[in-house]
């Protein structure tokens, strides 16, 4: 999936309008946000997301997103200035977090210099089912896909519990992770907060006459992504477009490692 829908408009109010003490998780970190800039950008995030395929939500007073409305992992999305966004992400566990932060200035965000009007595309690329990458555009470059975030889904073989992965401004070669249990956003057992898992083996050689689908893992043995493989070196090349059809089915090969299968269907 290479899918991206575009969001223009008038922010509703002035840059005063703030919230403040606003905490995730155990945290006991607190936040002043820019509440009506970081719901647009929240809401539109979670738009897109449905469209494709999940079942997103963002909620606007807690200020996190939630890929799966149906789960507790869930990522803060909030604005602490004009000329930045944040992602949060946290743990039922501890008093702990990971935050990651644009680049600092303008010609990065999603809005004007003013604040007051915004334009920008959210790009997904991925599946929802292996691994998405998601990016912001900017106010100058609305088709940016320079910062973001990568979600994906997995689970720990041990006890047979789903887990969400993420990643902040993730790249092609992005293979670490951080990682949640998806019920309860809890810290994964043996894992800490900002502990990551690592789907860096390498890819299989194969031979150019047949493609080997080996189910990915992560070096530590106990956490695999879904519909995700090794990847195969001499059958495929990889690339930010590096879509192929295999067998009739969809898949993207952003990086050596991993070679993700495309199931899902955007609703578009």
């Amino acid at each position: 999936m290479y899918f991206r829908k575009y969001f223009a408009g008038n922010t509703i109010g002035t840059l005063d309008e703030k919230q403040t003490n606003v905490k995730f998780g155990a945290s006991s970190t607190a936040y002043t946000v820019y509440k009506n800039q970081t719901k647009i950008l929240g809401n539109a995030i979670a738009e897109t997301l449905r469209v494709a395929g999940m079942n997103a939500v963002y909620d606007e007073e807690k200020f996190i997103l939630y890929p799966d409305e149906d789960e507790e992992f869930g990522i803060g999305v909030i604005k602490t200035a004009l000329a930045t966004h944040t992602f949060v992400v946290f743990d039922a566990d501890t008093n702990s977090y990971s935050t990651t932060a644009t680049s600092n200035g303008p010609s990065y965000q999603p809005f004007d210099a003013s604040g007051e009007t915004y334009k920008f595309y959210v790009t997904v690329i991925g599946d929802p089912q292996s691994l998405l990458r998601v990016h912001i555009g900017a106010y100058s470059s609305v088709t940016s896909t320079s910062y973001g975030f990568a979600i994906g889904v997995g689970k720990d073989i041990r006890n047979g519990r789903k887990v969400r992965f993420f990643a902040a401004n993730p790249t092609l070669s992005t293979v670490a992770f951080l990682v949640r249990y998806a019920d309860n956003c809890s810290l994964v057992n043996g894992i800490t907060y900002s502990g990551t898992v690592s789907f860096s083996v390498a890819a299989v050689t194969g031979t150019a006459e047949y493609l080997m689908l080996i189910p990915a893992f992560a070096t530590n043995g106990f956490i695999i992504m879904e519909n995700a493989f090794l990847g195969c070196s001499s059958a495929l090349i990889t690339g930010s477009t590096s879509f192929y059809y295999i067998n009739g089915e969809e898949y993207y090969y952003p990086t050596a490692t991993l070679l993700l299968k495309c199931p899902t269907i955007p609703n578009l």
